[in-house]
């Protein structure tokens, strides 16, 4: 695995929810020169990047679990937990 992974899933997260059309790319630059372009998307599957709120999941309670969020409606950016199906709301967060 790429060690910038987790960074560029976390950065993509970000800059996605942020733009309201979801047109952002990424130029990747080696010495001097772009060498390609990366048009973000969201992922399909975020892990131990955000946590569940809903108090009854069980990954409130069981420590070891890892958070799971599943993109389950990509046109409204709706993430839910694997585990729950508790929707994510970025509003929480901010």
């Amino acid at each position: 695995m790429n060690k910038f992974y987790l960074p560029i899933i976390i950065t993509s997260l970000l800059l996605t929810s942020c733009s309201p059309k979801n047109d952002i790319t990424v130029n990747v630059i080696k010495g001097d020169k772009i060498v390609e372009k990366k048009e973000l998307t969201l992922p399909k599957k975020v892990t131990n990047v955000i946590r569940c709120k809903n108090p009854r999941c069980i990954t409130s309670i069981e420590q070891g679990l890892e958070q799971i969020f599943v993109l389950t409606d990509e046109k409204k950016e709706v993430y839910r937990c694997k585990y729950c199906e508790e929707k994510y709301d970025k509003k929480v967060e901010r």
